[in-house]
């Protein structure tokens, strides 16, 4: 099995481990305007379309090494200038965003992304980089929340303001 290798202290991750770390296309319109230097993708897993072959199409587990500047296009309604530096191996292509796939990596490109990696000897994703990225994850969500305010003020001001005496902007209706 090859869970039973280990890379250093940490075992190679699972697919299920490794679906943790997905980014999919609405992920990635989400943190398009906040993502500026890419260190959020980079290192996640993406399903890339890489083919159509009689009417199939062929997808590639694939690690995000970050964007590329290129050629405005459209993604999810909006224009964008960055494609996704996506690695296979120890090949690395640009890829619209569009490519990326919003549907989970399947067994087999999971299987053939591990042959890949081994035949191009590199280190296979371990739960150690799988953890790590997780705690990216959360220390990005953790500095996007909103804030409130914190004039309790705020909430009197607006209970007084509703049940106030101005005349009604409506307009009666002429017979």
């Amino acid at each position: 099995s090859i869970n039973a290798e280990y890379m250093g202290d940490s075992e190679v991750a699972e697919l299920k481990q490794v679906a943790m770390i997905r980014c999919n296309r609405s992920t990635l319109h989400q943190w398009l305007e906040r993502d500026d230097h890419g260190t959020l993708a980079r290192g996640c897993v993406a399903r890339v379309l890489v083919g159509v072959k009689d009417k199939l199409r062929t997808y590639r587990m694939c690690i995000v090494d970050g964007y590329e500047q290129s050629k405005p296009y459209r993604f999810k309604k909006e224009m964008t200038h960055r494609r996704l530096l996506c690695r296979f191996g120890n090949l690395a292509r640009p890829f619209r965003m569009t490519y990326i796939s919003n549907h989970e990596v399947t067994e087999d490109e999971f299987k053939y992304w591990l042959a890949q990696m081994a035949s191009c000897g590199m280190s296979p994703l371990t739960t150690t980089d799988i953890e790590n990225k997780l705690r990216q994850f959360k220390s990005f969500v953790s500095s996007q929340r909103p804030r409130r305010p914190r004039s309790p003020s705020n909430s009197t001001t607006s209970q007084s303001s509703s049940s106030s005496s101005a005349p009604s902007r409506r307009r009666r209706r002429r017979k």
